[in-house]
Parts: structure tokens; sequence; C-alpha cells
């Protein structure tokens, strides 16, 4: 074939679905991931959080269970009462149910917003940076793109990557938990009173998941050094937080409602206590002293919309710019 002749030719091959050329680029990335002794340490620790969630949960399951307070068992009812206060205990005996979705949801709360979120950061910061970071820098786009695979099928490959190890740390361990709080709770009634459970876990890790994967990919393909898109993945959060901190305990900016926005774990925890309606659930309980502290530890005064459109605005920043930067080798 003459030199001239040579060029860009349409594939006239038996094209594969596009869901298995993803999977192609998903899997090699996971298969590299573990490779990783720190990452696979860092898994293992993620899901120590069960071995004392699980029995909190179990007590909570046992606790409220109606065919326990119709039984007249009243061991847990003067336990709850010294803990809580008598209002709660009465509360207990006359509606467990309630006080069951109350718990659950402060539970889930704390464990999305304080143990899993920073332990995301860290999953993230190890295997998001070299995703695109290396293919820029071994000019392996041109391997990819002399196949039939498209940009969204090449971006769909990698986020596959990173968001199953966000998942790894957040959806999978809380749904485990779950099926364990169920699996040891007393009667099957747990089940059917904490069914939306299941897709309120769903909405948080995909919450906690989306913004990470696209903020990490976006850092991932501005440079060819990973450890530049580290710096920057650690530097966000941190930086972030120490300034959410600093600025929320000065009296004329704590009542700002945009304050939130500079932490990224604060943001999310904003909308973690939407999604589990933690507020609503604990006010259902009734007003107590042990009521109100609960309150001060768990309701917070920023807005969830504004959340929720800070990072969905974040996202798709982060969305345009990792698309333009991997389309870029396509350009003449």
């Amino acid at each position: 074939m003459p030199i001239y002749e040579l060029g860009y030719r349409h594939w006239e091959g038996e094209l594969c679905n596009p869901l298995h050329r993803m999977w192609a680029i998903t899997r090699t990335g996971i298969a590299l991931g573990f490779r990783s002794k720190m990452l696979l340490r860092l898994l293992i620790f993620a899901w120590m959080p069960l071995l004392y969630f699980a029995p909190l949960f179990f007590a909570i399951g046992y606790a409220t269970d109606p065919e326990r307070a119709a039984a007249g068992d009243n061991v847990w009812t003067q336990f709850v009462q010294g803990f809580l206060g008598s209002e709660i205990a009465n509360r207990l005996l006359q509606d467990p149910e309630s006080v069951r979705r109350a718990a659950w949801a402060i539970a889930f709360h704390y464990f999305f917003s304080y143990t899993q979120a920073w332990l995301t950061m860290l999953v993230v910061a190890i295997i998001g940076p070299p995703l695109i970071a290396q293919d820029v820098r071994r000019k392996a786009f041109l391997l990819y793109f002399s196949r039939p695979i498209t940009r969204w099928e090449y971006l769909g490959g990698k986020a596959s990557v990173m968001l199953f190890f966000v998942f790894v740390v957040t959806l999978f361990p809380a749904i485990v938990l779950y099926a364990i709080s169920i699996a040891f709770s007393p009667s099957l009634s747990a089940l059917f009173q904490t069914g939306t459970t299941i897709f309120q876990i769903v909405a948080v890790a995909a919450v906690i998941a989306i913004p990470a994967t696209l903020v990490v990919l976006s850092l991932s393909s501005l440079t060819e050094d990973s450890r530049y898109a580290t710096f920057g993945w650690i530097s966000l959060w941190l930086v972030g937080e120490v300034s959410y901190r600093i600025l929320s305990n000065i009296p004329q900016l704590a009542d700002h409602r945009w304050i939130f926005l500079l932490s990224v774990r604060k943001t999310t925890s904003v909308l973690i206590e939407a999604i589990f309606d933690v507020v609503r659930q604990i006010r259902a309980l009734g007003r107590s002293d042990a009521v109100n502290r609960v309150l001060e530890q768990v309701q917070t005064p920023y807005p969830p919309w504004l959340g929720l459109v800070f990072l969905t605005a974040l996202s798709l920043v982060c969305l345009c710019v990792v698309f333009r930067r991997i389309s870029k080798p396509m350009r003449i």
C-alpha cells in the first residue's frame, strides 16, 4: 500500500457491545489497583467499622422490637432511660418503630459522614490520579483510539474503576451492615419498617462517589505526573476542611450559608443528613433534653439544596474538563 494511502480507515469488522469495551478498560484498571498493597490494607481497614456498627444496629433492632415491648421486657427500656431520659424510654414502649427509624438514620449518618468519608478520600487519592495521567505520559491514547473505542467509552471505563473502589468503601459495607442488622434482628418487622433505607444508602453512595470520581479524573487529566493530581486532590480536601472549620468559628461568618461549601466532607455530610431525613426523625421522638442534645450535634443550619447545586455544578465542570482533555489527542 502506498504511503499516501495510509491514514484513518473506518472499521469494517463486527463491533462488540460498547459495554464490553468499557468493561475491558474497567477490568484492567481494577486489576492494577488491587496490586497496591497499601490500597489492600486501606480497603480492609475501611471495613473495620462494621465491627462496632453491627452490634450497635443489633442493639437498636432488639431494643425497638415491638414484640419485645408488648411482652413487657423492660430491661432495654431501663437502659435507654439511663442514657437518654424517661421521655425517649416511654416513647420506646409506646412507639418503638419511630425510635428505630431515628436511631438508624443517626447511625448511618455518622457511618457515612465521618468514618467512611475520610477513608474515601484516601482511596481516591491512591486510585484516581494515575488513571488518566499515566495514559497522558505514555501516550496510551494512540493505543486506545486506534481501536473502535469512543471517548465516552474510554471515560466510562476509567470512571467505572474509580466508582468501584469508592463503592467498596461506602456502598458495599453499608449494604452488608444493613443485611447483618436485618438478619440478627429479633423479627423481620425491621425489614418492612426500614425498607426505604436501602434506597437511601444507594443515593448517599452516589452523592459521595460521582463528584469524587469526576474531580479526581479531571485532576488526573491535567497532568502527566500523577503525584501532582494526588497533591491537588488531598489539598482540595484538607485545605477546604481547615478553611471551613476556621471560618465557622468566627461569629461574623458562622451564619453565612455558603461556608460549608468550602469543605467537600461537610457539603456531602449536609446532603447525607437530608437524604436520611435525620432531623425530622429525631424531632418525631418528642421534645426533651436528650433530643435537644442530639439535634445540636447532628442538625446543621446549611441548606441541602445549595450543597446539591454546588456538587452538581462542580461535577459538570469537571466532566467538561476531563472530556476536553481526552479529546485533545483526537484533534488534528
